[in-house]
């Protein structure tokens, strides 16, 4: 995870601000690098979707929304925000529907 960060940060360093029109980073905690619903906690998205339609629009995503799962049943949604925001549920509504997310600054 970390040299995902410094990668990211020293592209951004290299090649300035406007390099975010082509390049987002986008962590999903627990994930790792296996995608789908398997095991105690997975997670899944359409991450050819969101690259096709930022290629298609132009317009850089700033979250993607992902499928939750725990014990191989669907637990739930969230957002997974655009490096460095995070997710913070906004005290209302359902915890596990991304609606109720908003992608924020880190205090």
């Amino acid at each position: 995870m970390v040299h995902s960060v410094d990668y990211y940060e020293s592209v951004l360093a290299d090649m300035g601000e406007s390099a975010r029109d082509g390049i987002q980073l986008f962590m999903i905690s627990g994930m790792g690098h296996i995608m789908g619903p398997s095991g105690s906690q997975g997670f899944n998205f359409d991450s050819l979707g969101v690259f096709l339609e930022w290629k298609e629009t132009g317009t850089t995503p700033e979250q993607v929304v992902v499928n939750r799962y725990g014990d191989c049943t669907e637990a739930g949604t969230r957002p997974v925000c655009s490096y460095p925001q995070v997710a913070v549920y906004q005290d209302t509504g359902n915890r596990n529907n991304a609606a109720n997310f908003s992608c924020m600054m880190p205090d």
